[in-house]
């Protein structure tokens, strides 16, 4: 099958933000996070977040052996690391665990490196936990996040620091942060609702709507939420540089009417249109060419490359959705058209996968080729709808160019 060598290329290739990082510098007051040590707004973060390839003032490579330049999660692992926020999970290899679950313990130390690690047990408030040896790393953290009520305990002299947080937990504990830290969070987008919203705990709601509009959360694909599932390192990792980030450029006004400035966007734009326009026909090309009843060699290439191609196409839907919070107004429902046809093609090959998966596992021929047909299909409509979303972008483009 010829479609194997351009997979291997485009998994290889990240949506890159080297444009508008390399305009960060001019939005970045010289005060440093870590000069906080109380409920004030935080100013800015150390460095800005960085490219998917390291942080482009320092030239730092990626020094973790489980995070590589093509993770949508890359530039955030930088930008807390770097900054001192987060640290590795292991030095021997260098590893940061970034799908690994969040603990309670690991958000407190985070947000407490964030608030510059001021001073705990002044007197006024002083919490013993028997779940926390007084020469824990986060010992000070817990007690320190708890006092400023940013996160609770559970009562009776427990904090749990290793259970694992929720992602509305998650949401709920950045969000009572950023009141902390006294930050203002921007409103660059309207609330969508969550198509999993009925299983959002009452409590979180709130949070999750306002860390949504101001861009530090995005959702999963498929208008999902997942409010009950683990969070992981890597998205604690994202939310702060999105929260951080976002406060830079609101300090400085950048947050009006458009958060990119046009040149920067519509470049972006023209990347990622080129690299999702080869993933359709990546997959298109796959669909027209495979041949399940009659070759065993495309069963096996399908299942070797399938995970390889769905984290192609997660990877463009991450960047979207991220790029969406700070897309331009006047870009928003071209944009909106191309996030739907990344998600639709995402789950169109999830459907596939499951659908063909079955029929192998059956042996049923005729189910393999239905399968493989209502897929061409699929990605044929995807192809129309993202003819649509680009016709509609280049309309913009060149009204503005003729004045």
């Amino acid at each position: 099958m010829n479609t194997l060598k351009l997979i291997s290329k485009l998994t290889a290739w990240p949506l890159t933000f080297a444009l508008i990082l390399a305009l960060a510098p001019m939005f970045m007051p010289p005060a440093s996070a870590n000069d906080m040590s109380g409920p004030q707004a935080i100013t800015a973060a150390t460095t800005a977040p960085a490219s998917a390839g390291g942080n482009p003032y320092t030239d730092a490579a990626i020094p973790f052996t489980d995070v590589s330049i093509d993770n949508w999660f890359a530039s955030s692992v930088m930008f807390v690391f770097e900054n001192g926020f987060m640290t590795g999970t292991s030095t021997a290899p260098m590893t940061f665990s970034p799908n690994a679950p969040l603990t309670r313990g690991m958000v407190v130390m985070a947000l407490y490196s964030v608030a510059g690690s001021p001073p705990v047990g002044d007197g006024i408030l002083d919490i013993q936990f028997n779940d926390i040896p007084e020469d824990a790393l986060y010992s000070n953290a817990v007690a320190w996040a708890v006092e400023n009520g940013i996160v609770a305990d559970y009562g009776g002299g427990l904090f749990g620091p290793d259970d694992n947080s929720t992602r509305q937990d998650l949401a709920v504990v950045i969000d009572d942060f950023a009141r902390f830290a006294g930050l203002e969070l921007p409103v660059i987008r309207s609330y969508t609702v969550f198509g999993d919203e009925a299983d959002m705990a009452g409590y979180a709601i709130d949070s999750i709507v306002r860390l949504y509009q101001a861009g530090v959360i995005s959702g999963k694909p498929g208008n999902a939420y997942d409010p009950g599932g683990y969070a992981t390192r890597a998205e604690l990792a994202t939310m702060l540089a999105n929260l951080l980030f976002a406060q830079v450029f609101e300090q400085e006004g950048a947050y009006t009417d458009e958060a990119y400035p046009d040149e920067v966007y519509v470049e972006m734009m023209l990347a990622f249109e080129d690299s999702f326009s080869e993933l359709l026909f990546v997959l298109i090309d796959f669909a027209i060419e495979a041949d399940f009843v009659d070759s065993e060699d495309d069963i096996d290439i399908w299942r070797e490359f399938y995970s390889e191609l769905r984290d192609a196409v997660e990877n463009e839907a991450a960047h979207l959705a991220d790029m969406a919070s700070l897309a331009p107004a006047k870009y928003a429902e071209a944009h909106h058209g191309y996030v739907i046809v990344a998600e639709y093609v995402l789950n169109a090959l999830t459907a596939f996968y499951d659908a063909a998966e079955a029929a192998f596992d059956e042996g049923d021929e005729d189910a393999a080729i239905i399968a493989i047909n209502k897929f061409l299909n699929d990605m044929l409509m995807a192809n129309e709808e993202w003819l649509i979303a680009r016709t509609g972008l280049a309309s913009i483009l060149y009204a503005e160019a003729t004045g």
